[in-house]
Formats: structure tokens, C-alpha cells, sequence
């Protein structure tokens, strides 16, 4: 039988009327605790399952937030904390043990954080062939398309600023990060036959020899 502590700490306060009606709804089969820590709530109890569907269904009211089990930096807005402990009395129908000490695992609904765009990749980039490095870069380029309209980036084969008529070798990319990439990947064959040309070259080359004294 699983042997489980659950205790739930609601940091609004405002909501304890929804998490407690959600708890009804699961028909808790023993007494729940609930204090009020002033700031926050403390709702507790014992049960022989993990309630991950009691979390759910409370969790689905609030769509700006999510379940994670990870607090990474310690600033999140928690909104439910949800810690579960597994005694290490817990066993299966024929009385073994699961785990020798008690389990603690911890859950938490936290609101979504805005996720900031990426930076797009630098355009140079280097290739090492072995033992000496190779510079690239793609040069890229705004544009847009004459009967649309739309705006995004062109990759060109040189340097607009030393060539102003340099050729045009990709489509149109939404973003510098993808034109980055399409210009990246069309210049593979290019560098995969320049280090052809450095494994050639490094054949030809003359192996040092050790003079023999007369």
C-alpha cells in the first residue's frame, strides 16, 4: 500500500475556495488540514495515491501558469506548491517495501515566464582542418518581396560592402537566425571541397628526414 503525506502551500490566498472544492471533487478518503499561514495556506493529508489528477484540475483554471518540477531561480511566482512524501513504510499487496527511507518529491505551479527571442548566431564561424583554423562568414542582407511585400533577410555570396552587385543565393528568410543557417548550409560544399584541397596539399608536402652523420 502506498503511504503518502501530501501538503499543498497556496500562495493566494483568494483561491483557497477553488482548491478546496477541487479537493471534494477527489473525495479525499481521510481529514484535510488547513491553516492559514497569513501570507499563504497550508492544506494537508494523507493518502495511498499521488492526486496528479486533483493537481491537474485545479492547475487548468489558471492558463498563464504551469506545472514544473524544477525552481530554477528561485524568483518564480509560485502560485501552488505541492510537496509529496513517500514513507518508507509504503509497500506492495505482499507486504515488500518500495524504498528503504522516505521519498520527498516537490511540484510547483508557476506562471509562465516570457520566453526572450534568441539572439541570432554570430556570421562568422570557423572550421578547423586539422591543426589549422579557417574563418567563414555568411553575409546577409535585408530584403523583402516585390509582390508581397514581405520583409526578412537574403543571403549574398560576398560582401555587400566590397561588392555592391554581389549575387543573391538564398530566398527570402522571416528571420536573420534562419538566413543565418540557410547561408551555413549552402556553404558546406564549398568548405567540404577546400578541405579536400588541404588534404591534397598536405600529401605533396616533403616528410622531414634525419641526416645520417658520415
Amino acid at each position: 500500500m502506498l503511504i503518502l503525506s501530501i501538503n499543498l502551500t497556496l500562495y493566494n490566498k483568494d483561491h483557497i475556495k477553488l482548491l478546496l472544492n477541487t479537493i471534494k471533487q477527489h473525495k479525499i478518503d481521510n481529514p484535510v488540514y488547513i491553516v492559514d499561514l497569513h501570507q499563504t495556506v497550508s492544506v494537508s493529508f494523507d493518502s495511498d495515491y499521488e492526486q496528479y489528477e486533483l493537481i491537474r484540475d485545479f492547475a487548468v483554471h489558471f492558463e498563464d501558469y504551469e506545472l514544473t518540477d524544477d525552481i530554477e531561480s528561485g524568483q518564480e511566482d509560485i502560485l501552488l506548491a505541492i510537496h509529496r512524501n513517500q514513507s518508507a513504510f509504503s509497500s506492495d499487496n505482499w507486504g515488500r517495501r518500495w524504498n528503504e527511507d522516505d521519498i520527498h518529491k516537490s511540484t510547483y505551479l508557476v506562471k509562465i515566464k516570457e520566453q526572450r527571442p534568441a539572439s541570432p548566431p554570430n556570421p562568422v564561424f570557423w572550421a578547423l582542418f586539422g591543426d589549422e583554423i579557417k574563418e567563414y562568414k555568411v553575409h546577409i542582407v535585408p530584403g523583402h518581396t516585390p509582390d508581397t511585400g514581405q520583409k526578412g533577410y537574403l543571403v549574398v555570396k560576398d560582401d555587400p560592402k566590397v561588392n555592391e552587385n554581389t549575387e543573391i543565393i538564398s530566398s527570402l528568410k522571416i528571420t536573420r537566425t534562419d538566413a543565418f543557417w540557410e547561408g551555413y548550409r549552402l556553404m558546406m560544399p564549398e568548405i567540404d571541397k577546400a578541405y579536400s584541397e588541404y588534404k591534397k596539399s598536405k600529401k605533396k608536402k616533403p616528410k622531414p628526414r634525419v641526416e645520417k652523420n658520415e
